[in-house]
């Protein structure tokens, strides 16, 4: 019994010691890509993919199609054929069973991954239109989106921002306001940055837009724009984030004024637009990062 006790503990540890093997690695594809190795990325996806052990697991196939995309943006010329290569790596990726929950954990990279079909896509349009549709129809392969060809113009990118632009009005702020509440029950949609249905950043983005304030689609690289502010000095139309560790992952913006219970509207996963109490919130309480301002 002793001896078969002993065999089980061995087996654990061995299974255990693989598990966080797996781990370590994929989490280095993760830092890679962060870093803007795309090239170290690619091959440490590809070579993942030769060990048994990680063949059948969908991340070393949606990083091989990150940074190849990520490649194409450092070398401008080849970005429309490295786009069209990455697109059968992570259709591959989207065919595994565990695909929605690697979208939902990288979701902010994902939607990065397609705004660079989409500039890339507006980019080609004025002149080499012909080519401009055959890489939107491979977006329409690849990704659930609705846009139409005719629609699509080039966004501004989170290193184009310039954060010194802030746009100083007490008015502005009840504008900003005003236009959120004007969505209260539009429904969630992942990705969704229009009435007919927004995630957070999405929603964060459009409501600001239609305020003359241009801020990055993502709530990652929009926590990186705002200027900080602590809870006594939060106003109306200020940006809060959330997330698990430093990781953002959710952004509202504030509806309470400085003294109030601290409130938020924002796109909720199950609800859609809503405003949530932030101060009686367990849920949000412990998982608030910090708020900024885009507007002096």
């Amino acid at each position: 019994m002793g001896k078969n006790i002993s065999i089980l503990i061995a087996v654990f540890a061995i299974s255990f010691t693989k598990v966080s093997a797996q781990d370590s690695k994929l989490d280095k594809l993760e830092m890679y890509f962060d870093q803007g190795h795309y090239r170290l990325t690619l091959r440490k996806s590809k070579k993942l993919l030769r060990d048994s052990t990680y063949k059948n697991h969908p991340l070393p196939y949606m990083w091989k199609a990150l940074s190849t995309a990520g490649i194409g943006i450092k070398k401008s010329k080849s970005l429309t054929n490295r786009l069209i290569e990455s697109t059968a790596y992570f259709q591959t990726f989207s065919q595994f069973e565990k695909a929605g929950y690697y979208q939902q954990t990288y979701r902010a990279e994902i939607l990065n991954y397609q705004e660079i079909f989409l500039n890339q896509i507006a980019e080609l349009k004025p002149k080499k239109s012909k080519l401009a549709k055959e890489l939107f129809f491979v977006y329409q392969g690849t990704f659930e989106d609705p846009i139409v060809f005719e629609t699509i113009e080039l966004l501004q990118s989170p290193e184009t921002i310039n954060t010194s632009s802030k746009i100083s009005s007490k008015k502005l702020r009840n504008k900003v306001v005003s236009e959120a509440k004007n969505h209260l029950g539009v429904p969630y949609k992942w990705g969704g940055t229009t009435k007919k249905g927004f995630d957070c950043s999405g929603y964060t983005s459009y409501v600001m837009a239609k305020n003359g304030i241009s801020i990055p689609r993502i709530a990652k690289d929009q926590s990186k724009i705002v200027t900080k502010v602590n809870t006594k000095k939060v106003q109306p139309g200020d940006l809060i984030f959330f997330g698990n560790g430093t990781k953002v992952t959710h952004v509202g913006i504030i509806v309470s004024r400085p003294g109030e219970n601290l409130s938020m509207i924002h796109a909720s996963s199950s609800k859609g637009i809503m405003i949530s109490n932030v101060t009686s919130s367990s849920y949000w309480k412990k998982r608030m990062l910090f708020m900024g301002s885009v507007i002096e």
